[in-house]
């Protein structure tokens, strides 16, 4: 995947038209594009890389992005989209799951950080995406708040959660007032069980790329490419089979010791393997029921990862 990039980066106009610095040669595409994933995908500074391969590489994801993330456009591509999502729940007619995440990030330089506050007080721009059956993002927004337009044909919708508003082509789950009959609450199920994709999407999204934990760039608009650059990796990452955290957690048959260490990795700590082990070994040697081994050590597994929880 990452030297499909550096095939595609060292065609672009961004490597191109490269010249050398005081007489020392530019740096190769290679180094460009890896310097970006490492970057990315790890929690450090700008000041680990070299900030002008970023920016490159960002100018470049970001004008190369409508070849990545396209919404189906003709009547076929609709169809196939719509079977596929009816397999997952026998809801149908659906062409994208949508919502919205927040992205942590630092006030901008000379803007007022009371314009940035989500409803928990924490400076953020929030994305907006629409997923497919397999994760893919087909179309995202960061920025300035805006309009969705109606992208779907007759017959064609996509799916939302209740925080947005009922369209013809946007369709949402009817509000519990503890009054719903059989039929809402199994539409209500149904879609859920369809929608929860998007959730899978953004949880991915972050987890592939640790940096947009807190994004800490100083300007609005290379905060907004930044992002989409990821959205982007995201979906070629997806292009090339190069499944992680989710397709791992679903075929680890529930072992506790292997849950923490993919939740630590998630959550970008640096936690070192023996520190399972040992929380499992101890567990094992205090338990004498399975059952209660496996409720103790995920106790424990909550109580270091969640503190807060335990207070």
């Amino acid at each position: 995947m990452a030297y499909f990039l550096v095939n595609e980066f060292q065609n672009s106009i961004f490597f191109q038209q490269l010249k050398g610095h005081g007489g020392s040669p530019f740096s190769p595409a290679e180094a460009h594009i890896l310097s970006f994933i490492w970057f990315a995908r790890n929690k450090c500074c700008l000041r680990d890389v070299a900030e002008r391969q970023i920016t490159r590489v960002m100018e470049f994801l970001v004008h190369v992005a409508p070849q990545y993330i396209m919404f189906p456009k003709s009547e076929n591509e609709k169809l196939v989209m719509a079977q596929k999502f009816e397999e997952i729940s026998g809801f149908p007619g659906i062409l994208g799951c949508i919502d919205g995440t927040s992205i942590t990030v630092k006030t901008s330089a000379h803007k007022i950080k009371s314009t940035y506050v989500n409803r928990h007080d924490i400076p953020s721009v929030t994305l907006q995406g629409i997923c497919d059956y397999k994760r893919r993002f087909t179309d995202v927004f960061t920025g300035p708040p805006g309009k969705l337009p109606n992208i779907c044909a007759p017959n064609f919708h996509i799916i939302g959660d209740s925080a947005y508003n009922l369209k013809e082509y946007l369709l949402v789950p009817f509000r519990d007032y503890r009054n719903l009959n059989a039929a809402q609450e199994n539409f209500n199920y149904k879609l859920s069980a369809s929608r929860v994709l998007i959730e899978n999407t953004f949880g991915i999204l972050k987890s592939r790329f640790r940096q947009l934990t807190q994004l800490e760039f100083h300007e609005v608009d290379k905060i907004t490419k930044f992002i989409i650059s990821c959205c982007v990796l995201h979906n070629v990452c997806i292009d090339f089979e190069d499944f992680v955290t989710a397709d791992l957690v679903a075929h680890v048959n529930h072992a506790p010791e292997i849950e923490m260490e993919v939740a630590a990795r998630r959550l970008g700590l640096l936690w070192d393997y023996y520190v399972v082990s040992n929380i499992t070994n101890w567990a094992l040697t205090k338990c004498h029921s399975t059952e209660i081994m496996y409720y103790v050590t995920v106790e424990f597994q909550c109580a270091l990862l969640f503190p807060s929880r335990c207070l």
